[in-house]
């Protein structure tokens, strides 16, 4: 039987090698239970992109293979350099929602609800701590309130797009 996999899309946590005291991160496809990871070599999740709120699934995707990676580090793990076969990478999902946010422009894909940039700014301070400097946070300053502080806004909100307070419909965005 193959040993149980908690993770978000086509990575998980996995014991190693069966044995439940050691934990390993890796890509699932490694452990017997394969579901294709759904990124293209430029960070686009497709399916994501297909989404009505393609903005918050995506930015959900981008954050989750960010979290695993976080985690598999501090396991000893290196998920953040490994690449799909097709060349899509944890850091070009974050890279992709980041130059949106870098951007002056719409986001280009179908969102009904609001957008909450701040969202993407915590996840690049986050991916900042994996590879540093990667992300700077000022390059989208355009689309922060003035008054924003990632540390403090960090704290008061979880690090996923639903738990943030909603912007006002139409800010930022």
């Amino acid at each position: 039987m193959a040993p149980r996999v908690i993770g978000h899309r086509g990575f998980g946590v996995v014991p190693s090698r069966g044995n439940q005291d050691v934990v390993t991160a890796a890509p699932r496809g490694s452990v017997g239970r394969h579901r294709e990871v759904d990124l293209e070599p430029d960070g686009r999740a497709p399916r994501e992109l297909k989404r009505t709120c393609s903005f918050g699934y995506s930015l959900m995707n981008a954050q989750g293979l960010l979290d695993i990676a976080y985690i598999a580090r501090q396991l000893g793990d290196d998920l953040w350099n490994w690449s799909a076969p097709n060349g899509g990478s944890i850091p070009a999902a974050v890279r992709f929602m980041f130059d949106h946010a870098c951007s002056r422009d719409e986001w280009p894909f179908e969102q009904i609800e609001s957008i909450d940039w701040r969202m993407v700014a915590l996840m690049a301070q986050k991916a900042n701590s994996m590879d540093p400097s990667h992300f700077d946070v000022a390059e989208m300053a355009h689309r922060l309130p003035a008054n924003f502080d990632p540390i403090t806004f960090s704290v008061v909100a979880p690090l996923h797009p639903f738990g943030a307070e909603r912007a006002p419909a139409g800010a930022g965005g």
